[in-house]
C-alpha cells in the first residue's frame, strides 16, 4: 500500500441534520479504507452558497467537524484528524490546507479524495495553490475519485455544469497571478468568499442540494 504524508478530503457539504452529505461520506469511507496511520485532513468550515446547519444548541456546524465525528465513529483516533475551520470554498480548502497544515508539518506527499463531479476542479486547484514556491523536492499528489452517490440526476447535472464553468474561470484567473503574493492579494481582495469588499455568491434551485 502507498504511504502518504496525509490523506486530504475536500469539503462536500452537510445535510440538514448537520451530518456529512452522502457524497462526502463516500469520500470519508475511502479515506478510512486507505488509512495507515497518517493524518486525515477533512477540509472546509462551510460554504457561502447557503446558510449553515446548526446543532441542537443553535451553534453553526462546521463541515470539517462533522467529517471528524464521522471518522471517529469509523474508528479513527481523533488525534489523527486535523480539521480546517477557515475555508469557505474549494480554493480556500487548499490555501488553508497549505498554510495551516502541510507547511507547518512538512507534508509533501498527499492523497486527495474527491467525488467524480468535483475532481477536475480539485486537481486543478491543488496543482495551482501548491505550485507557488514549492519546497525542496516539491510536492507530489495522488488523486482518487469516488462515485457521485446521493445526488439526483437534475441536481448532479446542475452541479456538473457549475463545476465546468468554475474550472474555466479558475484557469483564467491563474494566468494573471504569477506569484504566491499575487495569489494572496487576489484571494483577499477579489474572491467573493474572502474579500471584505465583495459580497459572496449565493445559489438557488436544485444545485443547492450539492453544497
Amino acid at each position: 500500500m502507498q504511504n502518504y504524508d496525509a490523506i486530504v478530503v475536500p469539503g462536500a457539504g452537510l445535510i440538514k441534520n448537520g451530518k456529512p452529505s452522502p457524497w462526502m461520506q463516500n469520500r470519508l469511507d475511502l479515506a478510512v479504507e486507505l488509512y495507515s496511520g497518517e493524518p486525515i485532513i477533512p477540509l472546509s468550515a462551510g460554504t457561502v452558497r447557503k446558510p449553515w446547519p446548526v446543532d441542537e444548541n443553535g451553534f453553526h456546524r462546521y463541515e470539517s467537524s462533522a467529517a471528524a465525528d464521522y471518522l471517529v465513529a469509523q474508528g479513527i483516533d481523533y488525534k489523527k484528524i486535523w480539521c480546517d475551520f477557515a475555508s469557505l470554498d474549494t480554493i480556500g480548502n487548499f490555501f488553508f490546507l497549505r498554510i495551516m497544515h502541510t507547511e507547518p508539518r512538512n507534508l509533501k506527499h498527499l492523497l486527495i479524495i474527491a467525488s467524480e463531479f468535483h475532481m477536475p476542479r480539485v486537481s486543478a486547484i491543488t496543482k495551482w495553490v501548491f505550485g507557488y514556491n514549492p519546497p525542496s523536492g516539491g510536492y507530489s499528489f495522488d488523486f482518487k475519485t469516488v462515485p457521485d452517490i446521493g445526488l439526483a440526476e437534475e441536481e448532479l447535472n446542475a452541479r456538473q455544469a457549475k463545476e465546468k464553468k468554475s474550472l474555466a474561470d479558475i484557469l483564467q484567473v491563474k494566468q494573471r497571478l504569477s506569484t504566491w503574493q499575487d495569489f494572496h492579494e487576489w484571494l483577499f481582495t477579489e474572491h467573493k468568499a474572502y474579500s471584505a469588499g465583495q459580497k459572496p455568491s449565493r445559489e438557488v434551485g436544485k444545485i443547492l442540494e450539492s453544497y
